[in-house]
Parts: C-alpha cells; structure tokens; sequence
C-alpha cells in the first residue's frame, strides 16, 4: 500500500460517526480515488492497471450510495439509523481500498 493510502484509510478508521465526519470520509475516499489513479499511471503492468481500476471503480460506486444514503440519514430521528449508515459506508470505502493490497 502506498503511503498516501495508507494514511488515508488510517484517518478513516479514526473517524467517528459525528455529521460532520460525513463530509471528511467522502472527502478522504475522494482522495483514495486521487491517490489509486496516479497509482495507475505510474504502474506498468496491465494486470496492476486493471486491478486499480476495479478499486477505483469500487470506490466511487461507494461513494455513489453508501455516501449518499448516510447524508440522507443524517438529518433522520433514528440516530441509530444514521450511525449505521456511517459506520457501513466507512467500512465499505476501507475495504475497497484494502482489496488492492
């Protein structure tokens, strides 16, 4: 894993499920997407490639949901709802980061 990943998902395990931590886990998987495509243009391998594409391509699908249904939840009542929302989109975006390495 490059360093760059690695402090990412280190500040997305650190996060908790506040509201305002929403907008810094959308933001760090943005930066995981950032990080995986210079990644991608430096390799050599097509395997590689195409393997950071996949990851890349399963960030921004998380991004797409997990993100978007924990920012619907946020405002909710149920904060249980919420927290569980956060706390599978989080895991979600650790994942997908980790399944290249």
């Amino acid at each position: 894993m490059t360093p760059e990943l690695e402090q990412i998902k280190q500040e997305i395990l650190e996060l908790s499920d506040f509201k305002a931590d929403i907008q810094l886990l959308e933001a760090l998987a943005s930066n995981a997407v950032y990080c995986l495509s210079q990644f991608q243009k430096t390799t050599t391998s097509p395997k590689t490639k195409q393997a950071i594409g996949i990851v890349i391509t399963d960030l921004l699908n998380t991004l797409n949901k997990e993100i978007e249904w924990t920012k619907e939840e946020a405002d909710a009542d149920d904060r249980s709802e919420y927290q569980a929302f956060f706390t599978k989109a989080k895991n979600q975006i650790i994942a997908d980061i980790s399944q290249l390495f």
